[in-house]
């Protein structure tokens, strides 16, 4: 009996270790991993060679990257013809790594994004391991429910929503010059992309439309969401994507004029209107 005890204390102890290994592991910059692939599409964009890639259009400078191992990696940036800066950021073999910014041409910050390559890599790890009782994140609790809901949050069009369809064997200098054309939908030069940290989006004149944070995919924590400019707003919190407790609208003025409530699945039990 004390030998069978034994045995399942150090069987216990060994997948204890193994599932902390799991949520400790990092992945190197450009380290190689054979991942559960969520997107079943190939690589936007092919390159023949590694370094600096950089292109002109109309003798004006258009995009300046990084490429490594065939895919975009290190800094990125592009430009309007005006000379304004379209969109910044890093790249980490092709997925989005820390802040990305993309403006109009009157130089209006209109988004800015906080990505974790790591972050994406250990979660389609868990994804291709899935074991119900060692799941590290929720996103991996949604995929194994609902694969569809939870692999939009993994994709460039969940990111930034565009309705233009791009050719799919546009070269990036295509790429990015349907990006600083009058009219068109921002589109980014990479695929999939994993939210943590910061998001933010801006009206035109400035105004914040949307603020909060996102954890390994998610929204989380405090949020403020405009409707409009000058026009209502709402705040509240999120809880692994989903609206949790009591929401407040607030009008321009900052009175409050109304609340919602919500459940922990995100459903909304209860609204409240207050006299403007």
């Amino acid at each position: 009996m004390r030998t069978l005890i034994s045995i399942a204390i150090l069987a216990f102890l060994s997948i204890r270790l193994q599932a902390q290994q799991l949520d400790q592991q990092t992945v190197s910059p450009g380290e190689h991993v054979t991942l559960f692939n969520v997107d079943k599409s190939e690589d936007r964009f092919s390159f023949t060679k590694d370094g600096v890639i950089t292109e002109s259009l109309n003798e004006r400078k258009l995009y300046s990257g990084h490429v490594k191992r065939k895919k975009l990696h290190g800094n990125w940036e592009s430009w309007y013809q005006s000379g304004q800066l379209c969109d910044s950021g890093k790249l980490i073999s092709g997925l989005p790594d820390g802040e990305w910014k993309y403006w109009n041409e009157q130089g209006q910050l209109l988004a800015l994004r906080t990505y974790s390559a790591n972050k994406y890599k250990r979660i389609q790890m868990e994804l291709s391991r899935y074991t119900p009782k060692r799941t590290a994140y929720p996103l991996t609790v949604m995929y194994h429910k609902d694969r569809t809901a939870a692999t939009k949050y993994l994709h460039s069009s969940y990111s930034f929503p565009h309705t233009i369809k791009r050719i799919d064997d546009q070269s990036l200098q295509q790429w990015v010059t349907a990006n600083i054309t009058p009219g068109n939908s921002y589109q980014p030069v990479f695929d999939q992309s994993l939210h943590h940290g910061l998001f933010m989006n801006f009206f035109p004149d400035g105004q914040v439309k949307d603020s909060g944070y996102y954890e390994n995919g998610l929204r989380q924590g405090v949020w403020v969401h405009c409707e409009a400019p000058d026009s209502t707003s709402q705040m509240g919190a999120y809880k692994n994507g989903y609206r949790i407790k009591e929401w407040r609208i607030y009008t321009h003025s900052g009175k409050l004029a109304g609340m919602i409530f919500y459940n922990n699945k995100g459903e909304e039990y209860n609204r409240k209107n207050f006299d403007r």
